[in-house]
């Protein structure tokens, strides 16, 4: 009945599986404590002999009332439902560097669960794998910490199997160490090996070989959840007999693993973590093609990668930097949503990309670059990168604040994205949301390609330069914006496709008869539909003309006026202010220029009617009254003093100082 029972949870989800297996470590709690010390099912023990035959025999529940230490004898494998518990200030299990220490399940018999409860494991030794745990069947429940151990993989525990299963481990992994993968743990099986939940933090974990790798943790099956800190783990993987690039000073992964927040922990903090040698890859995290989950849940919440520049005095690189070739998934995963803050030091790949990162919800800040193969940003997620944004492909539903990007860019309706440096390097932007230029345009051979469907993108001072021009700007709709306070801008377009209709802004400079143009260099290539407009729907005058009216034009040249003067339109009559009169603009076709024409009715009519707000009359006349009383106070070199009067002629009896004004 036993084996058919677990035979049955094992078909159920992970889910339920995990429920299932809490409620029996509350069961088995009930149980020991019903039972007691000295009952037919438990065994009381103080030293190693009690504990070995304890475990060699048939109890199904050990006490621990002292710390043991292991011996030479050999303890068979756990083939039974077994919980092991220490007191209430907790027990130490300790090998002495020796020996090695508790296996769950053989090959052969694999439905067996343990709980350990209370009960810390330190100093164990195995030349083979898992020096503290050798599991192959089920532990129920860990609570105790793990130090110091040190194994061929695994150094505290290994996992291993299809059947092998751990539910819930509440506890610190520090200083345990692997020959080969997994410092601390190994998670590995040939279809999978499950950890449902792991509650602790990992420091000073290591592995030395530079053979796989995963300084903390090695994962080839699935980890649900880590809530936790890593701190100083380390490896000194680079590459393997296939030449395959390996690492992950802190975490190796090749299946699902997910690092999150929770109620009672909302930062967890990745610092100091590290490869050895310049050539391996991902100090933090090194996934090669899995999924790794990083969920800050709650609104507050924070996930941080320290980082740092690689210390080469002590052989320290790549510090707390994430190298992804598979997936990695922020804040989401496609079911639930997060809004907590994720801090990225870098995302690295190989030298032809492979790697995914999908940004779902919250905020993620890149402290250097990242590169991938796609990256997709969800509604409401914003990224910021003070690095670079390397991609092949980025699809932008969110907002993106970057310094420099090389990609294939689909920004949606709705979505934002503003880059802020001298040196944008796009490869293709198709726009339907809002793009902001705060800097130059510059990649080689001026490959810059902008599809506008629709939203707006917004140019900054001298965006697309002479020297690196758009190289094709195909214009479906939407808006462009060139008014940045700043009339002597060229827009500069190495093949237009006016294929939609297209509204524009720009700045004017009547005093200096200058405003925004357009200039395209290889007309011949450029494709302009007869019956597809740019419409100067705003204009923003930066100076009053100083004469009644005059024309300025809105092409760089007669090439590029001749090919584009008839599909310009103006809606803007009547409705142009500078900061003090109103202007009518009138886009002459014949010419390609906008005719100025200020307002002179007589009436208040000329003006731009801002000025008569109440606010804007009451600052002026604190502004003149501030002037006129500078003004006097500037003249009290020249006073006079004579006697006031305080009505008609009969002088009063007090003085008061006289500004005798125009006296030199």
């Amino acid at each position: 009945m036993r084996s058919l029972t677990k035979t049955g949870i094992r078909i159920l989800s992970a889910k339920y599986r995990s429920i299932l297996i809490k409620c029996a470590i509350i069961n088995a709690s009930v149980f020991i404590g019903a039972f007691g010390a000295g009952s037919a099912f438990a065994a009381d023990v103080t030293g190693w002999d009690g504990f070995k035959n304890a475990i060699n025999g048939t109890d199904t529940a050990i006490n621990v009332k002292n710390d043991i230490n292991f011996g030479a004898d050999t303890l068979n494998p756990i083939t039974r439902d077994l919980s092991i518990v220490g007191d209430t200030t907790g027990r130490y299990l300790s090998g002495n560097d020796t020996y090695g220490g508790l296996q769950i399940g053989t090959d052969a018999d694999k439905d067996d669960t343990l709980i350990l409860q209370d009960i810390s494991m330190q100093h164990f030794k195995k030349l083979d794998d898992g020096a503290a745990i050798n599991n192959k069947a089920i532990i129920a429940g860990i609570t105790g910490n793990f130090s110091h151990n040190s194994a061929n993989t695994g150094g505290a525990i290994y996992n291993y199997g299809a059947t092998a299963e751990i539910s819930n481990i509440t506890g610190d992994f520090e200083f345990n160490s692997a020959t080969k993968q997994g410092g601390a743990i190994n998670n590995a099986g040939s279809i999978y090996a499950e950890i449902s939940n792991i509650t602790g933090n990992f420091k000073g974990n290591h592995t030395d070989s530079t053979d796989v790798g995963g300084g903390a943790i090695y994962n080839g099956g699935v980890i649900n959840n880590i809530t936790g800190d890593f701190e100083n783990n380390y490896t000194a993987s680079t590459k393997n007999q296939y030449d395959m690039i390996l690492g992950g000073g802190a975490i190796a992964n090749t299946k699902t693993i997910n690092i999150s927040t929770s109620d009672e922990k909302s930062t967890i903090l990745f610092e100091g973590n590290y490869i050895t040698n310049s050539t391996g890859k991902g100090g933090a995290i090194w996934n090669r093609q899995g999924t790794v989950g990083l969920y800050a849940k709650g609104v507050n919440d924070t996930i941080t990668f320290v980082g740092g520049e690689d210390d080469t005095t002590n052989n320290r690189y790549n510090i707390d930097g994430i190298y992804n070739q598979a997936t990695l998934n922020i804040n989401g995963n496609g079911t639930n949503t997060y809004a907590g803050t994720v801090n990225l030091y870098n995302v690295s790949d190989a030298d032809t990309p492979t790697g995914t990162t999908n940004i779902y919800g919250g905020t993620v800040n890149v402290a250097k670059d990242i590169t991938q193969k796609t990256i997709t940003i969800g509604s409401g997620a914003q990224l910021n990168a003070t690095g670079n944004i390397i991609t092949e492909t980025l699809v932008n539903n969110g907002d993106i604040t970057v310094s420099e990007i090389v990609a294939n860019i689909q920004n949606n309706e709705g979505a934002s994205i503003t880059f802020n440096n001298n040196e944008i390097l796009i490869v293709n932007l198709t726009n339907s949301g809002t793009v902001n230029f705060n800097g130059y345009l510059n990649y080689p051979d001026s490959n810059v390609s902008i599809t506008q469907n629709a939203g707006t993108i917004n140019f900054s001072d001298m965006a697309a330069t002479e020297g690196n021009p758009i190289k094709v700007f195909t214009m479906n709709g939407g808006s462009v914006n060139i008014a940045d306070e700043d009339a002597y801008n060229i827009l500069h377009i190495n093949q237009l496709n006016l294929t939609g209709n297209i509204d524009f802004t720009i700045d004017a400079d009547l005093e200096n008869e200058i405003s925004d143009r357009i200039k395209i260099h290889d007309i011949d290539n450029s494709e302009i539909a007869s019956d597809k407009t740019i419409t100067i729907k705003g204009i923003n005058l930066l100076s009053d003309a100083t004469q009644d009216k005059i024309n300025i034009s809105l092409f760089a040249d007669d090439a590029t006026r001749d090919v584009l003067k008839n599909n310009v339109r103006s809606n803007i009559k009547g409705l142009t202010y500078s900061s003090i009169y109103k202007y009518d603009a009138l886009y002459d076709s014949a010419t390609g220029m906008i005719g100025f024409t200020r307002y002179e009715s007589g009436t208040s009519d000329d003006f731009n009617p801002y000025i008569y707000t109440p606010s804007v009359v009451a600052n002026t006349t604190a502004a003149m009254t501030t002037q006129i009383a500078a003004l006097a106070m500037d003249k009290m070199d020249d006073v006079v003093h004579a006697q006031g009067c305080s009505g008609g002629d009969t002088p009063s009896s007090s003085n008061v100082w006289v500004k005798v004004m125009g006296l030199n």
